[in-house]
């Protein structure tokens, strides 16, 4: 048969196919949990539809970009751990979201698995205040700041990834950062997410930051190419260095020196002492059982009691009989979150300066909480606090000895089952708005999530480090990995985080079908750095129908604030496991530049 016959007769049966597919299936529309779904052949129909397949493999990375996923695939390519990955995704991420975090100058929280001692244990990553910041001389000044010098903490990531690469790292510094250092060197190219975002932050950046990322007195667009040379070059100057070589020459060498002057210059409070004395603590993690699932977070000052709390109220429910993001379900794990995020502003600080009651994650307190919340109508505008008498009636046992004592997520899984998550940030886009002369290191704004009413916990101390957000986790059944799972985001986190879970070990979705189903938001909670409150009030995504809108509305009592389809609430990334066939499943999320890769 010649090849034009072939062809002839190829494109026939492509039609014929495609004909019969297109017509309507038997009983009319399909349902579908999602609200949109291309025209397609039936034979590559997604039952039900995602935006893209799950990323399937016995080793995977899931990062903010391609770039940082990548680079952590290539690290495990050449034979590193997940614990290498990690910090060699971290590098890439102060390079590619620019905005969001920074290895030397934000904060991270970081949780892992050892698939070796079958154990989960989390790293401190995030920095204090300076010694001299006192609540007298914030007042004074009219407040802290948004950005500037004095909205700057100490940063403690770089400390906690120098801690990680100490206890499980088996690469060299110069293997783990030579993709930032190529990126650096030789550019990158500037995502739509970044260059939009970066748009906006323009007007908090110095001369240092804007020489970088706003050469010509614009913000670099999508697709322009980023070069940062002095981020490089400090990469390179660790990268002959043991891990507590470089940590100490960031810590209590040159660059701490350079900060310090830099912070002087600009007459901020920052000492050298307060670098000197900073170390990432090692802590084991904490946890609860929700239906035979143990899901763990980072401690306290993490704000990961949320989750726990979340889970332990909607343990008495069922919440399967409540149908998926209908109405009624909605309202009850909005009403359980809005307790847990109340009690985390009465009730959580840094342990080191404040007792948190681990009774807040324990079964019997959430059985007295559940007692506030009633399902089928809105809480009123001010929401029930728990109080200590109801803490302490469970045992006084606490977390923490008292005085004694914007952001991105990305996960890794090597073949060996070891995980690294984390959450880490910059706090605000682009932070202080300051980088360092000859550093190309982004500085934080992470003072302005505390308070300065000494009636919350959560108030400026000299040294004290102010509950975060931030707040990767990692979930276990029959004591092996179950899922990784974690967002940007500040209250979002822990509500998208929920969400995501139950979508998962509930409704049995897999990672990205649970990544991308629609979302909601509760803004009713005092929040940590707003400290300002919306009563009653929903953010809800257009692809979740009008109907249960209405309803929320009309018979619950909520104010509605709707969102565009796929619109921001959280950029969930998660990677499931298949215990059955030995594989991972990394899930990347289509609101953001996230990116998946397994192999």
């Amino acid at each position: 048969m010649s090849f034009k016959k072939i062809a002839a007769l190829a494109v026939s049966l492509l039609v014929a196919v495609n004909a019969a597919s297109a017509a309507e299936p038997a009983g009319g529309k399909k349902e579908n949990l999602f609200a949109w779904t291309p025209t397609v052949g039936g034979a590559t129909v997604r039952a039900p539809f995602t935006t893209r397949y799950p990323q399937r493999g016995h080793m995977a990375t899931v990062g903010d970009n391609q770039q940082s996923a990548v680079a952590g695939f290539k690290i495990l390519a050449k034979g590193g751990n997940a614990f290498d990955a990690a910090v060699a995704m971290a590098a890439v991420t102060s390079m590619t979201y620019p905005s969001m975090n920074n290895l030397f100058g934000g904060d991270a929280m970081i949780i892992v698995y050892s698939a070796k001692d079958k154990k989960v244990i989390t790293y401190n990553g995030t920095g204090w205040a300076p010694k001299a910041a006192t609540i007298d001389k914030y007042i004074e000044m009219g407040g802290i700041p948004f950005s500037g010098i004095n909205s700057v903490e100490i940063p403690g990531s770089f400390a906690g990834w120098m801690a990680v690469l100490r206890d499980y790292g088996t690469m060299k510094l110069s293997d783990i950062f030579e993709p930032a250092i190529d990126l650096g060197e030789n550019g990158y190219s500037l995502s739509q997410m970044m260059a939009l975002r970066g748009k906006g932050a323009l007007k908090f950046l110095n001369e240092t930051g804007k020489a970088v990322y706003a050469p010509n007195g614009e913000h670099l667009g999508y697709g322009d190419k980023v070069l940062n040379l002095d981020y490089a070059k400090t990469l390179r100057e660790l990268s002959g260095m043991s891990y507590q070589e470089a940590e100490d020459y960031v810590y209590r060498g040159p660059i701490a020196k350079e900060i310090v002057e830099f912070s002087k210059s600009l007459g901020g409070m920052i000492e050298y002492e307060d670098f000197a004395d900073f170390r990432a603590e090692k802590v084991e993690a904490h946890s609860t059982n929700f239906h035979g699932i143990d899901v763990y977070v980072c401690p306290p000052n993490s704000q990961g009691w949320v989750l726990l709390e979340a889970l332990n109220l909607l343990e008495g429910y069922d919440l399967k009989s409540l149908g998926h993001n209908s109405a009624a379900y909605i309202d009850v794990l909005t009403q359980a979150l809005n307790l847990a995020l109340d009690d985390r502003n009465s009730f959580m600080a840094d342990p080191r300066f404040h007792k948190n009651p681990m009774a807040m994650i324990r079964k019997p307190y959430a059985e007295t909480r559940r007692k506030a919340m009633h399902p089928g109508r809105a809480m009123e505008d001010v929401i029930p606090h728990g109080s200590a008498a109801d803490t302490e009636s469970f045992g006084d046992v606490y977390f923490g000895k008292g005085k004694d004592g914007d952001t991105t997520f990305f996960a890794v899984v090597d073949k060996e089952g070891n995980i690294v998550a984390t959450t880490t940030s910059l706090c605000n886009l682009y932070g202080s708005g300051l980088m360092v002369p000859g550093r190309g290191i982004v500085l934080n704004n992470r003072m302005t999530y505390f308070f300065l009413d000494t009636e919350m916990p959560n108030y400026l101390e000299p040294h004290k480090r102010t509950i975060q957000t931030i707040t990767p986790s990692i979930a276990l059944k029959d004591g092996k990995p179950y899922l990784v799972f974690g967002t940007p985001g500040a209250d979002v986190q822990e509500q998208a985080k929920l969400q995501v879970f139950l979508n998962y070990a509930v409704w049995g979705m897999d990672p990205q079908e649970a990544v991308e189903a629609p979302r909601f938001q509760s803004r009713h909670p005092v929040t940590i750095m707003g400290h300002n409150t919306y009563p009653r009030t929903l953010q809800i995504e257009g692809r979740i129908p009008q109907a249960v809108r209405d309803e929320l509305k009309d018979q619950y009592g909520y104010v509605i604030q709707s969102k565009g389809d796929w619109e921001y609430i959280g950029y969930m990334n998660a990677i499931g496991f298949d215990e059955k066939n030995g594989f991972c499943s990394a899930a990347a999320e289509p609101r953001s530049d996230a990116y998946a890769v397994a192999w």
